[in-house]
């Protein structure tokens, strides 16, 4: 099975906004990545995207944003339960230092 990759909000928003700083190197990681992994995100990430756009005045690119995640396969959308929240500070402590953070 393909390695699952967290996208938050800062990774949706520089791979939709062509005037980010991170836009490119976005755009390039993903190309050659695409294949070896299943994005997940959450439906608070979706959400909290969709409002950035609207803040940083790009809110045209919310449609093609949910059209483009409405048709992915690579895409699995979760939605945290308790347990899955008091978790969050163990994982994000063992991926410190080896997490790429685009920008």
């Amino acid at each position: 099975m393909a390695a699952e990759v967290f996208i938050d909000t800062r990774g949706f928003y520089a791979q939709w906004d062509r005037n980010d700083r991170a836009h490119e190197r976005v755009k390039a990681w993903l190309k050659a990545n695409r294949a070896k992994f299943i994005a997940v995100t959450t439906e608070w990430v979706i959400g909290e995207t969709c409002t950035l756009l609207v803040a940083r005045g790009v809110p045209h690119l919310i449609g093609p944003f949910l059209d483009q995640l409405a048709a992915s396969r690579a895409l699995r959308s979760i939605n945290p339960d308790a347990e899955t929240l008091d978790e969050t500070p163990v994982v994000q402590y063992q991926l410190a230092g080896r997490v790429d953070m685009c920008g």
